[in-house]
């Protein structure tokens, strides 16, 4: 049970890891169309383990409670705690679904995920080149009027230059 759990949490973070280790890579960063196609084929096959795991830990619950091992119940096998083992391994259509239903709510998650990434992503470009502007080009973006008159340096009594 343990290990679905685990696997239902990296399934949720397969795009965020993804993400982060195409970030890792540096210049050699993976396109992020290719990216996405990685995250959604990996998340894929990480909901169908753990639907599987999930599976698997139900029926290890289900058959502790065989008594003499022959994989059926009998009337004197089923006591309160066999009959919810039993309900919860056969009314969870959402498990025998798993494989149809994975496509869509992956492509979407994985959609949501970089979506967010995305803006993430370019925000924090767009603050860190603010951040680490150097002085020097601030200062040369600061621009002071000039004058159109060409200044006649010949005469030394020259009124000021007035600015419009």
């Amino acid at each position: 049970m343990i290990v679905a759990r685990v696997l239902q949490v990296v399934y949720a973070a397969t795009p965020l890891i993804c993400w982060g280790l195409n970030a890792c890579l540096g210049k050699r960063r993976v396109h992020w169309a290719l990216l996405f196609v990685i995250a959604g084929i990996t998340g894929y096959f990480v909901l169908l383990a753990a639907v599987q795991a999930m599976e698997l830990a139900l029926d290890v619950e289900l058959y502790k409670h065989d008594l003499d091992g022959d994989r059926s119940f009998s009337e004197s096998e089923m006591t309160e705690e066999a009959k919810r083992a039993m309900n919860r391994v056969t009314n969870d259509t959402g498990r025998t679904l798993a494989p149809i239903t994975g496509v869509p709510i992956t492509f979407v998650w994985t959609s949501i995920n970089f979506i967010v990434l995305g803006i993430v992503e370019t925000i924090g470009r767009w603050l860190w080149s603010r951040l680490r502007r150097p002085k020097a080009e601030l200062e040369k973006s600061i621009s002071f009027p000039t004058s159109s008159v060409p200044l006649d340096t010949s005469n030394p009594y020259q009124p000021p230059i007035h600015y419009p």
